[in-house]
């Protein structure tokens, strides 16, 4: 009996210090979960969003690059990322538009496992964006919506349905 007990305490005592050894990971989701565009990450920690181009995914860390580091809101019909508070402005692929904000968008480490087709994000991997792009933009009705949220027009019809990060 002492030697069941035993055994059972030192099982406990292994799979406990494994499960410190090497903590779960992130959540891996299936790469056909992840539609062309924009996808939200909420999991793990910091939230992420995603970008789907073909089959290359970048993900971008749900905050801005400004002082603050507010939440980002990506406005799907604009295909930019906004944050409300101070009105900076990136576009899809995470390069600087408009706005206080010193930098493109930082980056998240997102992998898709070659042999399941499974994708993990780790948001506590950021890689910082060195500077702003010259080549970001939101042009057209977008673009001039934008100016006049920028400038406070309450009725700008700019980002009218943003997908969650704030």
């Amino acid at each position: 009996m002492r030697a069941r007990v035993a055994l059972l305490l030192v099982s406990v005592v292994v799979v406990g210090t494994v499960r410190l050894a090497f903590p779960p990971g992130p959540p891996a989701l299936p790469l056909i979960q992840f539609a062309q565009g924009i996808t939200y990450w909420p999991y793990g920690g910091e939230p992420a969003f995603i970008l789907r181009e073909g089959a290359v995914l970048t993900g971008f860390l749900a905050r801005s690059t400004a002082p603050g580091r507010e939440r980002l809101q990506f406005c799907p019909a604009e295909r930019a990322f906004v944050a409300p508070e101070d009105t900076s402005l990136w576009d899809a692929r995470g390069r600087y538009v408009a706005g206080p904000a010193p930098r493109d968008l930082d980056r998240v480490a997102v992998r898709v496992d070659p042999i399941t087709d499974y994708v993990t994000v780790d948001a506590s991997t950021v890689t910082r964006a060195a500077g702003r792009s010259e080549d970001g933009s939101v042009s057209g009705e977008a673009g001039e919506a934008y100016q006049l949220y920028r400038a406070g027009e309450p009725n700008a019809g700019f980002c009218l349905n943003p997908q969650p990060g704030l």
